[in-house]
């Protein structure tokens, strides 16, 4: 799904490039032009597809830090002869310590790349 939002965002400024014109030397660059109510209408538009792509990409991101953090039944049964539990069934900060290294590493990497993101949605 992030590869599909990508690919969505790199097609949208590639059209974007293509179409608009640049009347000046700062760099702004005109993509469109027309009357106020197609300007809004443009401008809804765009916001709604930017409010599904994020969204999507939040689930996308929610889903695989969710499976990454998920415990095998051999991270269990290791977590209880020491004395602990680990979640199951639900996303939890908490299993990074008891489960694999490697996919512990993976959910911090995707959670480090995924706020950010998130925010820059928020704000736009």
């Amino acid at each position: 799904m992030s590869f599909v939002v990508l690919c969505c965002n790199i097609a949208i400024i590639a059209v974007g490039a293509a179409r608009g014109s640049s009347s000046d030397a700062k760099g702004i660059w005109t993509i469109y032009q027309g009357n106020d109510v197609s300007i809004w209408r443009l401008n809804t538009a765009l916001h709604v597809l930017i409010n599904a792509l994020s969204t999507v990409l939040l689930s996308a991101s929610n889903y695989t830090m969710q499976v990454l953090s998920s415990p095998t039944r051999a991270e269990v049964d290791t977590a209880h002869a020491r004395g602990s539990w680990l979640d199951i069934g639900i996303l939890s900060p908490r299993n990074l310590r008891g489960i694999a290294k490697k996919r512990a590493v993976l959910w911090l990497i995707l959670a480090a790349s995924s706020v950010p993101l998130h925010l820059l949605y928020v704000f736009i």
